[in-house]
């Protein structure tokens, strides 16, 4: 690779750091001829996007996010590249790729997608800012919506739905063993009044569970499972990836970051299932180096799998 992990940055550091970012570099660097079109599902702030771009000066690029705040920051950072012709911004979800087959052919002229990135779960800029009401130490509203326009919030789950749903969500999603009292006292709580913040629900759960394990809030799994059925986020990865494998030119690689053991299962078995059309990159998973994880802490849980189209 010709830059190194800050170089392909452009100068251009954030406070995001793209995860996984050496053995991304690989995947495209393994292909049978250089990239021409890449589509980065999950753009976030384009790390991983900018270091691409950088890289392959013939690279054509094209990136999706439903966050309105995503987009704004690529119009602004990536407009340069905008300008040139060699990047295209779309304000959607990655799962209604379909609707876009008019613009993605006019992009790739017929030849399919080089390279295919989704990077999945919140991103840092989401989980740091008070106000998308993502994260338990950030006092802000209990939102959790990736995407704004959509209705569903976190407030409306914790505050309307029955025991008996909360108790299989936080189980099924946040694989939380014994939730109850945890959804005991959120259905007496609000009855006095309704949870619209994070920290009021992070410290009920923080009196419920107390902290049992260092370094892990208690409120961790149930603020997991609340922003996974937000968003339905679990639905939308069994649905895209077969979308996105028809997306690649042949020879193209789909390359799938996860965060947590749910994401990973759901990856693992669906690349499985398309084993008729392609082949997988990596037969056991790809997790950061140590190295890596010391500079850039979220990239301790990531895994990264990919999937190569063409003949089995």
């Amino acid at each position: 690779m010709g830059t190194s992990f800050y170089e392909g940055l452009g100068g251009k550091l954030t406070e995001h750091i793209p995860v996984l970012l050496e053995p991304i570099m690989n995947m495209a660097q393994g292909l049978s001829r250089q990239p021409q079109y890449y589509l980065d599902g999950t753009f976030g702030r384009g790390g991983h996007t900018r270091v691409l771009l950088n890289e392959y000066p013939q690279l054509k690029a094209i990136g999706l996010d439903q966050d309105a705040e995503a987009i704004q920051f690529g119009e602004k950072n990536f407009a340069e590249e905008i300008a040139q012709g060699r990047f295209r911004l779309i304000q959607i979800n990655f799962n209604h790729v379909d609707d876009l087959s008019d613009e993605l052919n006019e992009f790739h002229g017929g030849n399919g997608i080089d390279l295919i990135l989704l990077d999945l779960g919140v991103s840092s800029p989401q989980l740091e800012s008070e106000h998308r009401g993502f994260s338990f130490y950030q006092n802000g509203p209990l939102d959790m919506r990736m995407d704004q326009r959509q209705e569903l919030t976190a407030s409306t789950i914790v505050n309307e739905w029955s025991s008996e749903n909360l108790l299989e969500l936080f189980r099924c999603l946040g694989e939380v063993r014994r939730p109850g009292r945890v959804v005991k006292r959120i259905v007496e709580e609000r009855k006095k009044h309704s949870f619209q913040t994070t920290r009021g629900l992070a410290s009920l759960i923080e009196r419920c569970e107390g902290w049992r394990k260092k370094g892990c809030h208690p409120a961790t799994q149930y603020f997991l499972a609340l922003r996974l059925e937000v968003n339905r986020e679990l639905d939308v990865i069994k649905e895209v990836i077969p979308k996105m494998v028809d997306l690649l030119s042949m020879g193209g690689r789909l390359m799938i970051i996860t965060f947590h053991s749910l994401e990973d299962r759901i990856v693992k078995h669906a690349l499985y299932g398309l084993k008729s059309r392609g082949s997988l990159v990596n037969k056991k998973v790809i997790q950061a180096q140590w190295s890596e994880k010391k500079k850039n802490p979220r990239a301790r849980s990531a895994k990264l799998r990919a999937f190569q189209k063409g003949v089995p």
